[in-house]
Formats: structure tokens, C-alpha cells, sequence
């Protein structure tokens, strides 16, 4: 045992013992937290694992582990009780595992583990039946959504085998599944207006999803989610970089006046490369650190050399930027892209790894600052921070990793102990072929309905393969394509379906920033909002132009919709000409459905920007003549679609940047695919 790390981790262990607060019911810590954009620093009595007096009970429970200190087992059973206290009185708000409460459930199984007390594993299975109340969230991620708490599920279902909770599994991963977005390589999940793309890394972003798939390939015995988890990696691989050895940050949002401004000017200036180029990080959360430790549990697990390549090529990131002076914190400082290294030597058992470990973390406490406390991962706060994830009681819970690294779970990516005894595979509910189908139909649902109407048996054995392609966008697109080519008296419909959603998948594959497409709504959608609230007679004088990004297609049949008949009705009636207007979103494409003559005509007499009320002459004169009554009615029809058109962002009204320079976005031009 390493006893000068052992002595860092009791200094900290004495200062958190010092500072804790207690009351009638048990021990807990006030911690830091901001408020953002002002980021005003305030302590507060968070619970969880990540900011709260979660994580400090975690450390003194793994310290009376490694030790068998008496006192460390006082804090650690006086602080789980003050924190199950809190939940009963404030009852579960948010179901994040390290973020929420699912952090008490994580250390009620965590408790039973070490003390062998039966109370904790009860309490915990208390708790998580209320979890089922996050299914709807609309977060997938590892951090903050529904993977962190599908994997808390998993873990108290390792210790308990109860036939309820392997249910509510089954439904989270149900749940993570119905978001899953497939991309031109892999799948990814979260789509948000700050992002450029979905997220690559480990606390937001596609290889914390992953790694959940991971534990529960492994756990479960089911070649499937193993196979969920290799799509995301070759997601996150289309933005790695072989000179910087790291994987795009691909966040892009405002969070204060500075960030707003440089959102503004870019718009402004058309710079649309600001809204196209992410960054790079090197930490857990974002960058090679924690895709790094994704990496090598696929390998483990695979072993599969390309991840080992992958891991390695993630080591020398983190050992390139490495920087003692930083702050140590686990989520983005020293020692937790330091995690990276002592997983790797867990798995490969390197001396020169165990080596760089254990002289970086001797340099991190030689350069601990005069004030007796290290940096927290809040840059910006200069205090005192103890919690696990961001300060002091993280640097001491990395410290005992090194001291007993063999039984010290590691926070950043937990494993599941494999049990074959009485584990089900649930290769009945989760195979490939239904997974397959599953997420191809996200994207060509009325293709596959079609398939299965006119091609059943080629479909079978399609989403028959064991082990599906890797690019299972472009393996579907190519099989739908050699079927257009046999015989069948419907043919005409599946080309026309197929052609219908593979527009609408090519446009938003297009879109390159979801965060440049949200903020041209944005802006646009306040100028159309300060326009809808002028009276008619000055709202007629303001000029409008046809959105760009307008996509109209042509198609023989109504392929809109969600309704699952559609294909039924298709079958029975005549081809006609009809087109669909398509407009992409940062969550997608957004379908207007069949388009009548007056918006077709709406928006070829609006190509060029004009004023509503030339415009309106335009468009009325394609009802030909009209008596006073039939042009007043008319009048009406077409002033209400104008205002419909407006409020969709279907016509845009030029924005004033209060400058010579304008944004040159007066010329619309429909696209026709």
C-alpha cells in the first residue's frame, strides 16, 4: 500500500470530516455550485455523486473499505442516512445517476456491496421503481439522461435478480433505443440546438451511450448491444483526428453576452464557418480521456485491435496535455484524464503506464496550492471545492484508486461484475434482426412498410444477418435499391415511397451545424413574430423572401403522415402530381405535408424578396377574375396563408442588424429534389 499516497488521502479525509454538518438526521456537506450565465458561486446541500455530499459518502465508504477506520465508517453511514432522509422528505426529482438522485440509489447497492447490510439493497430497490417516471426524458446521455440511470438499474439488478427491475431495464432500453438517429456512418443520439452534430465523448455524447451497451453486452451475454455500441463508435469516428489524436468537441452554444456576439457577428457576416468548427478537448467529458476509456472496454470485451489502437492513440492525447498546474478535478482536470492510464494498466498490465501514474499524481500533490486545498474544476471559483467529480474529494477518491486500484471502482466508467448464474441473455426481446429494423425504420419507415408488402421474404432475410454491416444506412439504401428493379404490379409505389423518405434524409444529413440552423430560426422567428403583431396595413408594406432551405418534393402518392394505412390507401388509388414542402430543423426535417396550389404559388411569387402587399397582387392574380365578393374572399384566403407561410419560416422577413451590412438572404430558391 502506498503510504504517501494513503497520507494525502487522510489529510483530505480530515479536512472533509471538519467541514461536514450535521442534523437530526445524519451528516452531510455543503458544496458548490453556480448559477449560470452570471456564474454567481453559492454553497449549497447538493445530494448527488457528481457537486454533492453524494460523492463525499462515497469516498468515506470506499476509505473504510481500504482502511477499516472506524470513523471513516461513521461518516460514510451517517451521510447515506441524511442523504436518504432527503429523498424521503423531498421525494426522487430527477433520476441522473451521477447528476440526480439515482447517485443515492448507486450508493445504497454500493453500501450493501461493502457492509453486507441488507437495509441498503432494499432502500435502493425502493427507489428505483420511481425511476420508471423518467422514461419520457428527453435526454439520452450518459451525464445527465436516461443511460446514466439505465445503468444504476443495472447495477442493483446484479445484487438483486429482481424479476420487476430486469422489466424496467427492459423498458429504458426500449426507450434509448426509439432515439436512436442514424447517421451517414453509425448512430448517435442526442440532437440539441447547441450543438453543431451530435455529441462525441463520454459524459454527453455518443461513447457514454456506448459504454452503458457495453456493461450491458457483457452482463447479459447479448452479442446486440455489443453491436449498438461499435455503431457509435463509428459515429464519433467520422471526427476523429489523426494529428491532434483526439475526437471533435462538437458543442457550439451561447451561455453569456460574449457568446452571443460572436453567434450574432458570424450570422451577420455569413461566417458560417464558425458555426461548422468544433474544438478539441482533453478530458473525460469531452475528448480522448473518456472516449479513450470507451475504447478500451470495447476492447476488453471484443478484443478487437482497432480499439486497442484507438485507446492508445487516446493515451498519447492525454499524455501530451498534460499539464500539472491545471486543476486535478476527475471530470475534466489531471487525474481524470490519469484514469485513462490506470484503466489501461488494469487491462495490460504495463509498468511504464503504472510508472507515469504514479509519478504525475506525486508531481499533482507536490504543486497542491499554499492555501491547502487543490484547484477545483469550476475555473473561474477560487475556493474551496470538496466534491468528488469537480474537487478535493476526488483527488483523494483517484489517490485511493492507486492505493487499492484492483477493488476501487472507478467513477468515470464503472463496471458491472459479470454473473453467470441465472443471468438471462434477453436475446428473445433484443436480436438483430428486430434492433435492425428498430432503428433503419427511424429514417424509411413507409419504405419498410412497403417492403414488407411487396418483398416480405427478401425482407426477412435481409434483417436475418447475424452480424449486421457497418454503415447501416448505406446497406439498407443499397437493398432497397436492388429491389426497384424486380417485377411487381406496385413497383411504381415503393420507388415513390423510397424516393419520398430518402429526400428527407438527404436534407437533414446536409444540414452541417444544428446549431447555425436553430439560430437562423431563431432570429427569424423574432422578426416574424414582431411582424405578425403589426397592423394590417403596415405589415402589407414590409418585404418577405421564400426560405432557401425549402426543399419541395414531387411524389405520385401522399406519403405524409404517420398513419400506418397509408400504404393500404396507396395501393388502391390512381398516380397524381403531388409535392411536399420540406423545411430542416435542428431535431430533423420538418414535413408540411401535401402542399395546395396557393402555397405552390405562395412560394414561386416569393423567390425574389417583394413586399406583401405586391406579392398578395401576384398571387391573387392566379385566381384569374373575380367579382368584388369572390376578390374580397380571396383576399382573405391568401392573407391568412401568407401569415401561416410567415409563421412556419417558410417566408422570411430580411433582418436589420442595425448596419451597412445586411445579410445577403434576400433571394429564395426553392430546392426541387
Amino acid at each position: 500500500m502506498n503510504t504517501y499516497f494513503l497520507k494525502e488521502i487522510q489529510k483530505i479525509a480530515e479536512d472533509l470530516m471538519r467541514e461536514a454538518k450535521a442534523d437530526a438526521s445524519g451528516i452531510f456537506w455543503e458544496t458548490i455550485s453556480s448559477r449560470i450565465p452570471d456564474l454567481e458561486f453559492y454553497y449549497s446541500t447538493n445530494t448527488n455523486i457528481y457537486q454533492g455530499s453524494g460523492g463525499v459518502s462515497l469516498l468515506f465508504l470506499e476509505l473504510f473499505r481500504v482502511t477499516k477506520g472506524s470513523q471513516y465508517l461513521y461518516y460514510a453511514e451517517q451521510s447515506l442516512a441524511w442523504l436518504v432522509n432527503f429523498i424521503e422528505r423531498n421525494q426522487m426529482r430527477n433520476f441522473q445517476f451521477i447528476t440526480g438522485d439515482m447517485s443515492i440509489v448507486y450508493l445504497l447497492a454500493r453500501a450493501y456491496e461493502v457492509l453486507d447490510k441488507k437495509t441498503y439493497l432494499h432502500k435502493a430497490l425502493e427507489l428505483c421503481r420511481d425511476a420508471e417516471r423518467s422514461l419520457n426524458s428527453p435526454l439520452s446521455e450518459y451525464l445527465n439522461g436516461k443511460a446514466g440511470t439505465l445503468y444504476c438499474l443495472l447495477y442493483v439488478y446484479s445484487l438483486s435478480k429482481e424479476e420487476w427491475l430486469l422489466d424496467l431495464i427492459i423498458k429504458f432500453i426500449h426507450s434509448i433505443l426509439s432515439a436512436v438517429n442514424l447517421d451517414k456512418s453509425g448512430i448517435y443520439w442526442d440532437r440539441e440546438e447547441r450543438t453543431i452534430k451530435g455529441l462525441c465523448g463520454f459524459s454527453h455524447g455518443a461513447s457514454g451511450i456506448a459504454y452503458v451497451f457495453l456493461e450491458l453486452g457483457q452482463y447479459f451475454q447479448n452479442p446486440v448491444f455489443i453491436w449498438l455500441a461499435e455503431q457509435a463508435f463509428e459515429y464519433e469516428n467520422q471526427f476523429y483526428s489523426s494529428t491532434e489524436k483526439n475526437w471533435l468537441d462538437l458543442r457550439k452554444a451561447i451561455f453569456d453576452e460574449e457568446s452571443e456576439r460572436q453567434f450574432f457577428d458570424a450570422f451577420r457576416n455569413q461566417d458560417f464557418t464558425f458555426f461548422e468548427q468544433g474544438t478539441y478537448m482533453s478530458a473525460w467529458c469531452h475528448g480522448s480521456p473518456g472516449i479513450g476509456m470507451a475504447r478500451l472496454r470495447a476492447f476488453e470485451l471484443t478484443q478487437k485491435q482497432k480499439y486497442w489502437e484507438e485507446t492508445q492513440a487516446a493515451i498519447e492525447n492525454v499524455l501530451d496535455k498534460l499539464h500539472i498546474k491545471n486543476s486535478p478535478n476527475l471530470c475534466h482536470g489531471t487525474l481524470g484524464n490519469l484514469e485513462l492510464l490506470l484503466e489501461a494498466y488494469r487491462s495490460a498490465n504495463e509498468e511504464s503506464q503504472w510508472d507515469v501514474l504514479t509519478k504525475v499524481t506525486q508531481q499533482v500533490i507536490e504543486h497542491k496550492p499554499e492555501a491547502g486545498y487543490y484547484r477545483s474544476g469550476l475555473s473561474l471559483f477560487t475556493g474551496r471545492d470538496i466534491a468528488l467529480f469537480m474537487g478535493n474529494a476526488g483527488v483523494a477518491y483517484f489517490l485511493l484508486r492507486l492505493v487499492d486500484w484492483p477493488n476501487t471502482p472507478s467513477m468515470l466508467m464503472p463496471r458491472i461484475r459479470f454473473s453467470q448464474a441465472d443471468t438471462p441473455t434477453l436475446l428473445d426481446t433484443f436480436h438483430f434482426r428486430n434492433v435492425h429494423e428498430q432503428i433503419v425504420s427511424q429514417r424509411f419507415p413507409k419504405t419498410l412498410e412497403g417492403i414488407g408488402h411487396l418483398h416480405p421474404k427478401q425482407l426477412k432475410l435481409y434483417f436475418l444477418k447475424k452480424n449486421p454491416t457497418v454503415n447501416v444506412l448505406n446497406s439498407f439504401m443499397e437493398f432497397v435499391e436492388s429491389l426497384l428493379g424486380l417485377p411487381h404490379r406496385h413497383q411504381q409505389q415503393l420507388k415513390d415511397s423510397y424516393a419520398y423518405e430518402k429526400c428527407m434524409v438527404e436534407l437533414d444529413l446536409s444540414q452541417k451545424s444544428y446549431a447555425y440552423t436553430y439560430y437562423k430560426s431563431h432570429l427569424y422567428g423574432k422578426e416574424a413574430g414582431r411582424l405578425l403583431d403589426l397592423p394590417e396595413k403596415v405589415f402589407s408594406q414590409h418585404k418577405v423572401f421564400l426560405n432557401s432551405e425549402l426543399v419541395v418534393k414531387e411524389t405520385a402518392w401522399d406519403w405524409n403522415g404517420d398513419s400506418i394505412g397509408s400504404w393500404e390507401r396507396n395501393l388502391k388509388i390512381p398516380p397524381s402530381r403531388l409535392k411536399s414542402l420540406f423545411l430542416p430543423k435542428f431535431w430533423g426535417v420538418q414535413a408540411f405535408g401535401i402542399a395546395s396550389e396557393l402555397m405552390l404559388a405562395l412560394c414561386e411569387v416569393f423567390r425574389s424578396a417583394k413586399d406583401l402587399q405586391q406579392g398578395k397582387e401576384e398571387i391573387l392574380a392566379y385566381f384569374g377574375d373575380l367579382d368584388a365578393a369572390e376578390r374580397e374572399r380571396a383576399n382573405q384566403i391568401v392573407q391568412l396563408q401568407i401569415r401561416e407561410a410567415i409563421k412556419a419560416e417558410i417566408l422570411l422577413a430580411p433582418l436589420d442588424f442595425e448596419s451597412d451590412e445586411r445579410v445577403n438572404l434576400e433571394n429564395g430558391e426553392m430546392t426541387h429534389r
